[in-house]
């Protein structure tokens, strides 16, 4: 994820357990670490749940988990520099369209 400047804010990972069915999503911040940046995880599973974590964090937001064995996912991650994302760079990235299916 890159903020409009091109600078590299961070990313967003999807992982997948077969052990236990689950997917987990974690954003880690590569810029801006140490400091509480409004951060955010997102995980929607088709026909199921939506699990976010999302605060002023200096590190990651997550992980969120959710059990996903047999459907799709779609993953989002976000940082924004402002206070509760509400002004400030923003940077974003993930997959909104349903994938990882299984």
């Amino acid at each position: 994820m890159k903020f409009s400047s091109g600078t590299v804010a961070g990313t967003v990972y999807l992982m997948y357990s077969s052990g236990n069915g689950k997917n987990c999503v974690v954003t880690v911040k590569t810029s801006y670490t140490g400091t509480a940046t409004f951060t955010t995880a997102q995980l929607i599973i088709q026909n199921g749940n939506t699990y976010v974590d999302q605060g002023n964090y200096t590190s990651y937001a997550g992980p969120v988990r959710g059990s996903a064995a047999g459907k799709c996912v779609k993953y989002w991650g976000s940082i924004n520099t402002g206070p509760d994302g509400q002004a400030g760079a923003n940077a974003s990235g993930g997959r909104m369209s349903w994938g990882n299916c299984g």
